[in-house]
């Protein structure tokens, strides 16, 4: 017997049955209240045939109460709706997510590929997608005791980590050390220093002012269930999970937080400037009034993904090492020491070695990865992409954009 999922929040309906092959809709209605699925229903040249197709869908995510119009343009074609946070129907799509015959390499390249969604230049949606499979699995291996009347549970930043990151690698990160440490830093294993954490996030939430990324908001984020996408050009991070350091205790001073950075085409030469730049108090995510004496006393994580990695960048993951701590941090005490203690690592492809979300479908999840450069894509899918890059001049890395009037400058690097 399948059971049916039905849960009302605020007047929306979520109805899915167990078991069930989903329809596009389904799909999208389930991905749209975990991952940040916003859609520009501005499509003549993508749906050439029928302008309107896009537009017709958001509309049915609208009229069906899955979606929130934000706004309407001028004319019928121009159409712009966003899922915002509901952490009822976050959790309820997290089981329907959790079932055996949901895929969601499969589920998200179905819903991208049949609506106007770009998965980040960087391929930002597919790293969220990554801490979401590895969250559910967390919570499948030790479901919450239903006595206690709790509808999720939490779990430790380490038992995020065995899930996202293959056995290998988890090991190799369990027994890592500070790349980074602070005055009050003691000598500890990441897995010592983060086992008694508390996490606890269903879904995402995007940021509309850069102002938000900051220490006194962070109990909120977690009390809603959400992580972290940073608004956009925010400096030096684009997304944060939150954890609770010690005991259960919500407040500014317990939170913890995992900053996460993704990337593409960065040389060897350039990892420590990016880890810099990375520096929560640089961000503005701290600030000296807020820590004891300058100084934060919970540590934190830092990882750089490079999903389209540079041929210069090795795959896999490193943790990174500074032969000075001005190297990996921009907030020095008196002394030349950091003023936070960090776990910092590097990770480069989409390799089913290092990440263990893409064993459920290493192709499906690289072919979402290119679909991060759509430039490229788009080119390449062209009649004649070469002429095609010769009618816009300087614009892209290919040869053809520069060929016929600056190929032989000494110096230039195309793809």
């Amino acid at each position: 017997m399948r059971a049916r999922l039905v849960v009302f929040a605020r007047g929306k309906l979520l109805c899915v049955d167990s078991g069930e092959d989903l329809t596009r809709a389904q799909k999208y209605a389930v991905l749209s209240h975990r991952l940040v699925l916003d859609t520009t229903g501005t499509c003549h040249i993508m749906f050439p045939d029928n302008p309107f197709t896009e537009v017709e869908r958001e509309q049915e995510q609208i009229a069906k109460h899955m979606c929130v119009c934000m706004s309407i343009g001028g004319g019928y074609e121009t159409i712009r709706g966003s899922t915002p946070s509901e952490p009822i129907l976050s959790e309820a799509a997290s089981l329907v997510m959790r079932d055996k015959s949901f895929k969601l390499a499969d589920a998200l390249a179905d819903v991208l590929n049949h609506h106007n969604i770009n998965p980040g230049d960087r391929a930002e949606l597919i790293i969220s997608a990554f801490f979401t499979w590895a969250r559910d699995k967390v919570v499948s291996a030790t479901p919450c005791a239903a006595s206690c009347g709790q509808l999720s549970r939490y779990f430790s930043v380490t038992e995020l980590f065995k899930f996202f990151f293959s056995k290998s690698t988890f090991t190799s990160m369990s027994a890592s050390f500070p790349s980074l440490r602070g005055t009050n830093a003691t000598e500890q294993t990441f897995d010592q220093m983060f086992e008694g954490t508390s996490m606890h996030f269903t879904h995402f939430i995007k940021l509309q002012a850069r102002e938000l990324l900051a220490q006194a908001y962070l109990p909120l984020f977690m009390a809603c269930g959400a992580a972290v996408l940073c608004a956009s050009c925010q400096c030096g991070v684009d997304a944060i999970y939150l954890y609770l350091y010690s005991g259960s205790h919500l407040r500014s001073n317990n939170v913890g937080f995992i900053m996460v950075r993704v990337i593409r085409g960065v040389s060897l030469k350039s990892q420590d400037e990016i880890f810099k730049n990375m520096d929560p108090f640089k961000c503005r995510l701290l600030q000296d009034s807020h820590c004891v004496d300058g100084n934060l006393t919970i540590p934190i994580i830092r990882i750089v993904f490079e999903l389209c990695h540079g041929e210069s960048v090795p795959l896999g993951m490193i943790q990174k090492t500074y032969t000075s701590p001005s190297l990996g941090s921009s907030s020095l005490d008196d002394g030349g020491q950091s003023k936070f203690t960090s776990y910092d690592f590097w990770c480069s492809g989409v390799d089913l070695d290092v990440i263990e979300p893409v064993k459920e479908g290493p192709e499906t999840w690289r072919a979402l990865v290119k679909r991060a450069d759509p430039w490229k894509v788009f080119y390449n899918d062209a009649l004649d992409g070469n002429m095609l890059c010769s009618q816009f001049p300087a614009c892209g890395n290919q040869l053809p954009h520069f060929d016929t009037w600056a190929a032989q400058i000494p110096g230039l690097q195309f793809d």
